[in-house]
């Protein structure tokens, strides 16, 4: 495309590879940097290049583009504009940046995505693939708390490994977009185009993506076009304007002290799916999950006071149109790439586009976290009163396409580890929480697990520390690790626990038996049957009979905490000897006909 076609498409809010042009774009030794700003009387440019003198742009559209071109720019050179406005002179880091240094350190760097890629054969078969009909085990990490001191490259060598070793097809990764405070996380951005130099330059993180899929594991990255903060370097009132938030006060997030993109805004348009489709095309990334969704569609969110629609009702109607339109352009132009909201409200049609939907692949699905965890956190005495806790979610689990998540935000700010929240003794603990995932294993929709959890870390997650892997030495803690790789395995290899979109594959056997905190699902696919039956208790229950079609179940996995485990074939029926917190996996093949 001709500058002519890029400047219209840009201000169209169609312009979705506007990082080829717009930022500090580098041939050879020659660079052209172009800005948007259209409230500004003045833009110029500072940088290495330079000697950090001011050299003016041109305002080059009547839509507010700035550009200068010039030689002897080479890769590495930092750089930022200066905006003149009525709110006077500001120093500005580059939107677009390619690069962006990290913490207080603002400036923007002259960067490019140059990497030798050798993952097109993954690429080619991720094309192909139909991912609501296969396995999605994710593993969710923060890189600088996996193991303190990881770059991009030691942490792709090692968490390969780690996750072949426990059977998990994806990594989730907190915070890969530049963000300047720690704290955050990487949930207040700066650098939309950056991946964070806290861990190495683009190609280190290249690296990453290109190990990952060498192993056949894909990688999702967390995506946040809800808010951004604050920061004077940033896009806070970029040109002395509201030019990326919207005015007044509905562009604030006032509870979380950042502003509210706006999404009406055609050159906002271009800039975030810009964002999205660079990770996912340049970066080769698989998936984004878009944070804080419900932040996003409505208006009340967070607010006392907040101006209705044109309907007079509370959705965001140019954030819904917003978000149709980024999962239009990942589905159009990233073949194979997916989407996952965090959405946390009973919002209608998140995944797909039928009846008005918002085009996402997956959903978290935050009511069964919290009902779940619910149950997981009331004593074996009481939890008879929440057995509705473990069941309900049943009734919509077809509802959508969802990700039963255990993520960061469940092990944080006092909510405490996963087994932490297990009451009852030591034993107790590890046996509740074994049971628990067992469940969640067995229940429909895709899976995400939290660094940490997979070794009974019992301490909240802490991202100046890291994931406590000397817990390991002790023997319930290395037993409970090989618990999960077990689960892990079990449900990549056998299709009726991930060929989960109907009742067809769902079955409960024992579904009201509250007195005894029992639960037994059948999980179905193709004639082949697969029971798992789990005991919420401390008490042995030896006998326990439920009804079933067949006589050839063999095991996958059976334990238990307290007591004895162990099945019996019968004509039409199973028994079952139940010890405390017991977990019993059954498989029965798909019969031959004779």
């Amino acid at each position: 495309m001709d500058d002519a076609e890029y400047e219209y498409l840009f201000h169209q809010g169609t312009l979705y590879d506007a990082y080829n042009y717009m930022g500090c774009v580098l041939r050879g030794d020659r660079a052209t940097f172009r800005v948007f700003a259209p409230s500004a009387s003045r833009v110029t440019l500072t940088g290495d290049f330079n000697g950090w003198l001011e050299e003016d742009l041109v305002r080059k559209t009547a839509g507010g583009i700035w550009e200068i071109s010039r030689n002897a720019v080479k890769k590495g050179d930092e750089y930022k504009f200066v905006v003149y406005s009525a709110q006077g002179r500001q120093y500005k880091s580059d939107p677009f940046a390619k690069q962006t240094n990290t913490r207080q350190y603002t400036n923007s760097i002259v960067s490019d995505h140059r990497f030798e890629w050798t993952d097109g054969a993954y690429l080619s078969r991720r094309a192909r693939k139909d991912i609501f009909a296969c396995p999605m085990n994710i593993y969710e990490a923060h890189i600088g708390s996996w193991k303190q001191g990881f770059g991009y490259r030691a942490f792709a060598d090692e968490i390969c490994s780690y996750l072949l070793e426990m059977g998990y097809t994806h990594l989730e990764l907190m915070g890969i977009s530049e963000y300047p405070l720690d704290d955050s996380w990487g949930y207040q951005v700066t650098g939309y185009f950056s991946p964070t130099r806290r861990y190495g330059d683009n190609a280190d993180f290249a690296y990453l993506v290109n190990k990952l899929h060498s192993c056949d594991i894909g990688i999702i990255l967390d995506w946040v076009p809800g808010h951004f903060p604050r920061n004077a370097e940033g896009l806070f009132r970029f040109d002395g304007t509201e030019l990326y938030e919207k005015s007044g006060y509905m562009g604030e997030h006032r509870e979380w002290g950042t502003c509210c993109f706006d999404y009406a805004r055609n050159e906002v348009r271009s800039f975030l799916i810009s964002s999205a489709l660079m990770w996912l095309k340049e970066y080769h990334v698989d998936g984004l999950r878009v944070d804080a969704v419900a932040s996003m569609i409505y208006l009340d969110y967070g607010r006392t006071e907040w101006v209705p629609n044109e309907y007079g009702g509370k959705e965001n109607l140019s954030a819904v149109a917003f978000l149709k339109q980024f999962n239009y352009a990942v589905h159009t132009y990233a073949k194979g790439a997916f989407t996952v909201a965090e959405e946390s409200t009973d919002w209608q049609h998140v995944t797909g586009t039928d009846n008005g939907g918002l085009g996402f692949d997956f959903k978290w699905n935050m009511g069964w976290m919290h009902d779940t965890l619910e149950y997981l956190g009331t004593d074996s005495l009481y939890r008879k009163y929440k057995h509705d806790k473990m069941t309900f979610s049943l009734t919509y689990a077809f509802c959508e396409h969802y990700i039963l998540p255990i993520s960061h935000d469940e092990v944080v700010y006092g909510k405490k580890s996963l087994i932490s929240k297990a009451v009852g003794g030591y034993a107790d603990k590890f046996g509740a929480a074994k049971a628990y995932l067992a469940m969640m294993y067995a229940h429909p929709g895709k899976k995400l697990l939290f660094m940490g959890s997979e070794i009974a870390q019992f301490d909240e997650w802490d991202f100046r520390g890291q994931t406590e892997w000397h817990l390991l030495d002790y023997p319930s803690h290395a037993d409970f690790k090989e618990y999960v790789k077990k689960l892990n395995n079990i449900y990549c290899k056998y299709k009726p626990f991930f060929a989960d979109d109907s009742w067809n594959g769902f079955r409960w056997k024992a579904v009201d038996d509250r007195d005894r905190n029992i639960f037994v699902v059948e999980r179905m696919y193709n004639g082949e049957s697969i029971i798992v039956a789990v005991n919420f208790s401390p008490v042995e229950y030896c006998g326990y009979e439920i009804d079933v079609d067949r006589r050839n179940y063999k095991p996958l996995l059976t334990q238990c905490t307290f007591g004895h485990v162990g099945y019996v074939t019968k004509e039409n029926k199973l028994s079952l000897d139940m010890g405390g917190y017991a977990v019993i996996i059954l498989r029965s093949p798909k019969e031959r006909k004779k």
